[in-house]
C-alpha cells in the first residue's frame, strides 16, 4: 500500500510542471500594443500575398485558353501534314510513270512545293509543342505559387488567432489587475485608520 501511494505521488509530481506548461501554452500574455502591430504586419503580409495569388491566377486562366487553342490549332497542322505527305506520294508516283516532258516539269513543281510544305508544317508543329509545353509548365508553376501563398495566409490567420487570444487574456488580465489593486487601495484606506495613530 505504502509503495502505491509512493508511486502515486511520483506521478503527480512529475505531471505537475507539464500541466503548468500546457496552461501557460494556452494562455500567454502579450504586450497589447507589440500585439496589435504585430498583427497589423501580418495582415499587410496577407494582402500582399494575395496580390501574388490575383496575378497568377489571372495568368492560369489566360494560359487555359491559349494551352486549348493550342492544342486545336496542332491537331490542325497534324491532320494537314498527313493529307500533304499523302498528296506528295501521289505526285511522286505519278512523276516517275510520266513521260511527258512538260508534264514531268509541272509534277516536279508541286512535288518540290509539297517537300517545302511539309517541311514548314512540321517545323511548325514543333514550335507549336514547345509553346505548349511552355505554358503548361508556367501553369504549373502559377499553381505551386498560388498555393505556397494560399498556405502563407493560413499560416497567418492561425497567428493573427493567437494574438487575438493572447490579448483578449491580457486584457482579462489588466481588468483583474486593476480590480485587485482597487480593492488592495480600500484595504488600505481601511488600516490607514489604525496606522496613523
Amino acid at each position: 500500500m505504502l509503495n502505491k501511494c509512493l508511486r502515486i505521488g511520483i506521478i503527480l509530481i512529475l505531471l505537475v510542471p507539464t500541466l503548468s506548461l500546457f496552461s501557460q501554452s494556452k494562455s500567454q500574455s502579450v504586450d497589447i500594443i507589440m500585439g496589435k502591430e504585430q498583427i497589423s504586419s501580418i495582415g499587410e503580409d496577407n494582402e500582399s500575398a494575395q496580390q501574388q495569388i490575383n496575378k497568377p491566377v489571372q495568368e492560369n486562366e489566360n494560359l487555359q485558353t491559349s494551352v486549348k487553342e493550342m492544342k486545336l490549332e496542332i491537331e490542325e497542322i497534324k491532320v494537314l501534314t498527313d493529307e500533304v505527305r499523302t498528296r506528295k506520294a501521289e505526285v511522286y508516283a505519278i512523276l516517275n510513270k510520266l513521260a511527258d516532258k512538260e508534264g514531268k516539269v509541272k509534277a516536279q513543281k508541286s512535288y518540290d512545293n509539297a517537300t517545302k510544305l511539309l517541311k514548314d508544317l512540321i517545323a511548325k508543329q514543333g514550335e507549336m509543342d514547345g509553346s505548349l509545353k511552355n505554358a503548361i509548365q508556367k501553369r504549373a508553376q502559377n499553381i505551386k505559387k498560388i498555393n505556397a501563398n494560399k498556405d502563407l495566409i493560413l499560416r497567418n490567420g492561425e497567428r493573427i488567432e493567437v494574438l487575438e487570444a493572447a490579448i483578449l487574456f491580457t486584457q482579462e488580465q489588466i481588468a483583474s489587475l486593476d480590480s485587485a489593486i482597487q480593492r488592495m487601495e480600500a484595504l488600505g484606506q481601511k488600516a490607514s485608520k489604525f496606522l496613523t495613530n
